[in-house]
This record gives C-alpha cells, sequence and structure tokens, in this order.
C-alpha cells in the first residue's frame, strides 16, 4: 500500500538516543504541503497569523521545556527548519520526537 503522503519517510538512525545532549536540524512540513505559515514577497518571509503564532511557539520553546536551547530558525509558507539543542540531565530526559509530537 502506497504511503498517503509521499514525502514522510522515517530517518532517523535506528539505536541512536535521541535524548542526547546534541544539536537536532529539524525541518517539519504541513500537511500536504499548503502555504499556511505566509507567503514569499521579494525574497523575504511574510509570516501571516498562523505563522506568527508558529513562531511565538518557537520562541518560547526554551521557556516551556528547560532543556531547550533554540539556536536557529527558519520559517517557510508550508514548513520551518530549525536548530535545537538538547541540554537533558540525568533528572529530566525527554527525547527529541517526544518534544516535536507535545508541540
Amino acid at each position: 500500500m502506497e504511503s498517503k503522503n509521499k514525502y514522510k519517510k522515517n530517518i532517523r538512525y535506528k539505536g541512536f538516543d535521541y535524548t542526547s545532549n546534541e544539536g537536532y536540524f529539524v525541518t517539519i512540513v504541513t500537511d500536504n504541503r499548503i502555504n499556511c505559515f505566509g507567503e514569499i514577497l521579494e525574497n523575504k518571509i511574510i509570516l501571516n497569523k498562523y505563522g506568527e503564532i508558529l513562531e511565538e511557539v518557537l520562541l518560547n520553546l526554551p521557556t516551556v521545556y528547560k532543556y531547550i536551547e533554540l539556536y536557529e530558525y527558519m520559517i517557510m509558507p508550508n514548513h520551518l527548519h530549525a536548530v535545537v539543542l538538547l541540554q537533558n540531565t540525568t533528572e529530566n530526559k525527554q527525547s527529541l520526537p517526544y518534544i516535536i509530537r507535545k508541540v
């Protein structure tokens, strides 16, 4: 059976500990690649209200999750790229996939 979304594939390394204190490059794409965060005008992203909400959520990640640092991000009309740094402690270990699903 063919996947509903031909672009979606699991690219995670088997056996890799995604709770490791590392920097992670994250890409999240909208369903069916619908442009719902804004538009590009003169090579610049103009965020709409949904893009502004997404940006606010991204900027608040370090407040909500004390063990995350948002290093850099770019919001595009139908996806976002972000570099996040995990700073887990032995008392509080969360995996990156878990965090992404919670957001």
